[in-house]
């Protein structure tokens, strides 16, 4: 009887014992419904972000934004709120999700909402958006996270210059550290095997990319001092906009470009944290000398120049009598310089004029625009200049 008893108390100890686990198991958990209720909400999440991305694509690729900075930034907003869902996900499959990484998803999805309402997009985007607010709203009462994206509070500090989490700015400071030394040592391989190797152009380039480091440098030691402004995050900025007009200016290697395409994402991470704007697509800084020294009338250097009959009549050789004298005349035509060339340049707007040739202006801003030929032919035109320090 007495044995009895003992297995019947140990037993029943036990079972209080298991149950005082999962109570405070439960307790501990951050958010109020079960997991299967979590795991269903994030794939719901994570499948309408991909269904809003298509027909937001297709939206702008239709609208005047198409090919402009606001479409890069919306697409970068879109980025970052991909990288704070996968990010919540991947802290719930290890148990390890917490109500701040919620509310870093609506910190990055306040970014998104705000150009929804300031743009107007087709009806089946707005949809779209719609159902994810929807989605974002359920998931903020799941762990009790006050959902505002009009003004998503993210730092309790009123004397900070950033407005996000400390350990958010911390990890995205170290990640840009990261990325670009990557860059750096991309960039070093890249140029050695471009047309730009032992030239003026890849010192220049080298320059600004250590001027870059120290920039960044410069924002996480003040980051660490409990100093930073949104003036460092300005000088990061301004010394990454010239390395961005050199990306878009020349191929390199698939390694430099991605590199620079996710420091390009950070920057624009951290620019909306420290409310500054980014605006890749700005003269740099040596524009107006650029100007001054472009402008102005030249003269062809005849002596340093290749006789253009002699050219013509070795390439033409091949050609019986009768065909020579027709391709001679369209060649000589087509390749003979006019003697002098005047070039005016004011920021983006370019006047060139020759003796051969009447006087035109055009913008060079690196926008594509459709043009027709005197023949009817219809072609794309790009113009854009590139100052090489």
């Amino acid at each position: 009887m007495k044995k009895q008893l003992l297995n019947l108390f140990t037993f029943a100890l036990f079972t209080i014992c298991l149950l005082t686990v999962i109570s405070v198991q439960a307790q501990i958990r951050p958010y109020r419904v079960s997991d299967s209720n979590i795991q269903l909400l994030l794939n719901r999440i994570e499948t309408r972000t991909d269904t809003f991305k298509r027909s937001l694509n297709r939206s702008l690729d239709q609208s005047v934004i198409n090919n402009t900075n606001r479409e890069d930034n919306i697409n970068d907003f879109v980025a970052a709120f991909e990288n704070a869902t996968d990010n919540l996900k991947q802290k719930f499959d290890a148990r390890e999700s917490v109500a701040a990484d919620v509310q870093e998803v609506l910190v990055q999805a306040s970014f998104i909402d705000r150009f929804m309402r300031n743009n107007r997009l087709d009806a089946l985007t707005q949809r779209n958006w719609g159902y994810l607010r929807t989605d974002l709203s359920r998931l903020a009462g799941y762990y009790n996270v006050a959902f505002n994206l009009e003004g998503v509070p993210v730092n309790d500090s009123s004397n900070t210059a950033y407005r996000a989490a400390d350990r958010d700015v911390q990890g995205l400071l170290t990640r840009l550290e990261q990325r670009t030394d990557s860059y750096k040592r991309e960039m070093n391989n890249a140029l050695d095997r471009s047309a730009l190797n032992d030239t003026r152009s890849e010192q220049t380039i080298f320059a600004y990319i250590t001027d870059f480091e120290s920039a960044t440098d410069r924002l996480k030691q003040k980051f660490d001092a409990r100093t930073s402004t949104s003036a460092d995050v300005e000088e990061v900025l301004s010394r990454a906009n010239f390395l961005d007009n050199v990306m878009r200016d020349y191929r390199f290697t698939a390694g430099a470009e991605n590199d620079w395409r996710l420091i390009r994402t950070d920057l624009n991470t951290l620019s909306r944290y420290y409310s500054v704007t980014t605006i890749y697509d700005r003269p740099f800084t040596p524009a107006s000398r650029f100007d001054q020294m472009l402008t102005g009338t030249y003269r062809l250097n005849v002596g340093q120049s290749d006789n253009v009959r002699e050219v013509v009549g070795r390439a033409t050789n091949i050609y019986t009598p009768n065909q020579r004298d027709n391709v001679t005349r369209n060649l000589e035509r087509r390749l003979s310089p006019p003697e002098t060339l005047a070039i005016e340049k004011r920021n983006n707007q370019v006047t060139i004029a020759s003796n051969m040739a009447q006087q035109i202006t055009f913008d060079a801003d690196g926008v594509a625009r459709t043009e027709t030929t005197p023949n009817g032919r219809t072609i794309k035109v790009t113009a854009k200049t590139y100052y090489d320090g």
